[in-house]
């Protein structure tokens, strides 16, 4: 084994491939990489892919203007009292039965165990004036074609016999 020993201008080289004095370039035939310090102080966040606009009001954050809207409309029910109990991003578990076999003896029975598969995430909860569970959703028309959202809203009504309305 050749026993190397670098120069400083071995590592001025290397230095100067990794981040050169003048540009941000690796030397690998790379693209420019961004420094954190020379980022912009208002950066763009990347689009969504239902293209809402995330939105901010009273310190609560918002996926869209939309969801937002639909809260303040429901605020205003809370405050003339038709509605009560409002909450926001209420989360419902969603199980599935699990069959576990014995491997040692074929003769005996199965155990059917339930399990938490995933989680349904409501926008919106609230009680109304007779005390019936209100379950909501603001969903674009592109969101509500999708078939994962299609599938849960199923199994929300199936499991719990709620049916979420879309607002």
């Amino acid at each position: 084994m050749t026993d190397y020993r670098w120069t400083e201008q071995d590592i001025a080289n290397v230095r100067a491939r990794v981040r050169p004095a003048g540009g941000q370039s690796l030397g690998l035939g790379t693209a420019p990489v961004p420094r954190l310090t020379d980022a912009p102080a208002t950066a763009p966040l990347k689009q969504s892919k239902y293209r809402n606009q995330r939105c901010e009001w009273n310190g609560e954050k918002f996926d869209s203007r939309r969801e937002l809207d639909i809260y303040l409309g429901l605020v205003a029910l809370e405050k003339a009292r038709r509605i009560h109990d409002l909450k926001r991003q209420v989360r419902f578990p969603l199980h599935c039965a699990i069959e576990i076999k014995s491997h040692d003896d074929p003769t005996q029975s199965s155990i059917l165990v339930k399990s938490e598969l995933c989680t349904y995430v409501a926008d919106y909860t609230w009680l109304d004036e007779r005390e019936q569970l209100h379950v909501a959703d603001a969903k674009s028309d592109p969101v509500r074609k999708n078939r994962i959202s299609q599938l849960k809203l199923k199994w929300m009504n199936r499991e719990h016999g709620i049916t979420v309305e879309l607002l």
